[in-house]
């Protein structure tokens, strides 16, 4: 079994340690990783991602600490007996580079999120008319919809 391993750094990440680990599983859900195991107490999810004829297991966990976010990502390719099943070693060679491509790609999913400088959607009512609920400019002193000072 190969192992991978990567560690992502994130500074002045405004989210909640709830919110890293929805962000997270809803990375891995997005890839089509299968979780096998989550702990949101301590951060961990164990993931699995399988072909045909490859499989792979692997572990993501972060730690939030203010607004310093650290993921670790670490993985292996479980390679089946070839001489066993006989199978043709290109073909598992190749299942075997898609699948370390597709755990790569969790992880530049991760850095493209959060070295964007993601932040959180704002809350639509701080974009709102106190008196009627409608949407309106963040720089506006009057609702253009019902004229209430805002």
């Amino acid at each position: 079994m190969a192992e991978q391993f990567w560690v992502g750094e994130y500074d002045d990440i405004d989210l909640s340690g709830e919110e890293v680990f929805d962000l997270i599983e809803e990375g891995l859900w997005a890839l089509g990783f299968m979780i096998v195991e989550k702990n949101q107490d301590v951060g961990k999810f164990v993931a699995r991602l399988k072909s045909s004829i490859v499989d792979s297991l692997g572990t993501v966990t972060f730690a939030k600490d203010q607004k310093h976010v650290t993921i670790n990502v670490g993985y292996g390719i479980i390679l089946p007996d070839v001489e066993y099943f006989s199978l043709d070693e290109k073909t598992v060679e190749s299942e075997k580079t898609r699948l370390e491509g597709c755990w790569k790609n969790l992880v530049r999913l991760f850095d493209s999120l959060f070295l964007s400088g993601f932040v959180p959607v704002p809350d639509i009512r701080d974009n709102c008319c106190s008196n009627c609920g409608r949407v309106i400019d963040l720089d506006s002193n009057f609702c253009k919809y019902c004229g209430h000072k805002i």
